[in-house]
């Protein structure tokens, strides 16, 4: 069984390296785990979102006057969702150049 970090600590983890990466001195070994850090991340966010469009589908739409509160805090999930897909987003980038620069970087030696 895999070890499975806890979601704040992926994202703490491409947080607190956001200016080396981002500058471009991550070392290797950073950058290779903020790699396997994105993808989990990105499965993450994709199961919640299926589960929440999911939730959605089935949540009785009676008159059961909690209706539009469940709404609002679906609505308040998915834009969390959406600020945290966009933060992985722009960081993948990050770490995607910085691995073709390591790769270049060692093609060359």
């Amino acid at each position: 069984m895999s070890y499975q970090p806890k979601i704040a600590n992926l994202v703490g983890f491409l947080a607190e390296n956001h200016h080396a990466l981002q500058q471009r001195t991550a070392s290797a070994d950073t950058l290779r785990i903020a790699d396997e850090f994105i993808v989990i991340l990105q499965r993450d966010i994709a199961d919640a979102t299926t589960l929440l469009g999911e939730l959605l589908q089935v949540y009785p739409h009676d008159k059961t006057g909690l209706e539009p509160d469940v709404v609002a805090k679906t609505a308040q999930a998915l834009r969390l969702l959406g600020d945290l897909g966009r933060f992985v987003c722009r960081e993948s980038e990050l770490v995607e150049c910085g691995l073709d620069q390591l790769e270049n970087g060692q093609r060359a030696a």
